[in-house]
């Protein structure tokens, strides 16, 4: 006949809801990807996304702080604190 739910199944369950949907979301973001090959390097604050180039990195100077971007599409992967970039 019919089944009973308790309550501590629905919270279970609604709860494992937001587990999914919510991993799903972050892996959905392409500003929290992982860098990837072939990702070009753009300073942190440049609105232009201008790619860095090999004279931008010079011996002694001051470290680079820095993100990937998707060459393709211009999604520069700031999504997440862990893709930052220290160049030095």
């Amino acid at each position: 006949m019919g089944q009973t739910v308790n309550r501590r199944g629905v919270l279970l369950g609604g709860l494992g809801m937001i587990a999914v949907t919510g991993l799903s979301g972050a892996q959905d973001d392409s500003a929290a990807a992982r860098p990837k090959p072939g990702d070009l390097l753009v300073r942190d604050g440049d609105d232009s996304k201008t790619p860095l180039t090999p004279a931008d990195i010079a011996d002694n100077a001051k470290p680079l702080v820095c993100w990937s971007m998707e060459p393709a599409t211009g999604v520069v992967r700031n999504g997440s604190r862990f893709n930052r970039l220290v160049i030095g």
